[in-house]
């Protein structure tokens, strides 16, 4: 899966793509607000390092991991 595909594939699922935070171009970070019942807003980062990652969620869209 191309690059611009998993950055599209995070988008979908509302996480903002943060390009330069990673010094390597083949991985993606990724950024997000998560709430819960028993903490305030924290901030959630996701270090994409495996492509084969991103291609199962985008095989499996109903699977939460």
């Amino acid at each position: 899966m191309l690059l611009l595909e998993m950055a599209n594939l995070f988008n979908s699922l509302r996480l903002m793509v943060c390009p330069g935070l990673d010094p390597n171009a083949n991985n993606l970070v990724a950024s997000t607000t998560f709430y819960s019942e028993s903490t305030r807003a924290m901030l959630c980062l996701v270090r994409d390092i495996f492509p084969s990652l991103a291609y199962y969620l985008a095989s499996y869209p109903d699977v939460c991991i």
